[in-house]
C-alpha cells in the first residue's frame, strides 16, 4: 500500500477494502475487530468487560431509565392538560 493511498484513506477520499483494513490493523498491532471497536464502528463484546465496567454501565443505564420515566410523566401531564383544555 502506498503512502499516497493511505493518505487518501485518512482524508476520506478513498474507502479501504476489508483486506486493506486488516493490513492496517495488523501493522498497528490489532486485529480487524479491535480496530473497528477502537474506531467506534463496532461495540465491544460485553463478555470482555470487567466487573467495574459492567457496574458503571448498570449505573448509567439506570440513570437513563429514570430520566425516561421522568420525561414520560412530564409528557403525560402536558397531554392531559391539552386534552382537558378542549
Amino acid at each position: 500500500m502506498s503512502v499516497a493511498h493511505l493518505g487518501r484513506i485518512e482524508q476520506g477520499l478513498r474507502r479501504p477494502s476489508t483486506r486493506t483494513l486488516q493490513k492496517i490493523a495488523g501493522h498497528l498491532g490489532f486485529d480487524l475487530y479491535e480496530l473497528l471497536v477502537i474506531a467506534g464502528h463496532l461495540l465491544p463484546d460485553p463478555s470482555t468487560f470487567s466487573e467495574e465496567q459492567r457496574e458503571k454501565l448498570r449505573v448509567e443505564l439506570n440513570m437513563l431509565l429514570e430520566r425516561v420515566a421522568s420525561d414520560s410523566k412530564r409528557i403525560k401531564k402536558i397531554v392531559d392538560r391539552l386534552i382537558l383544555s378542549r
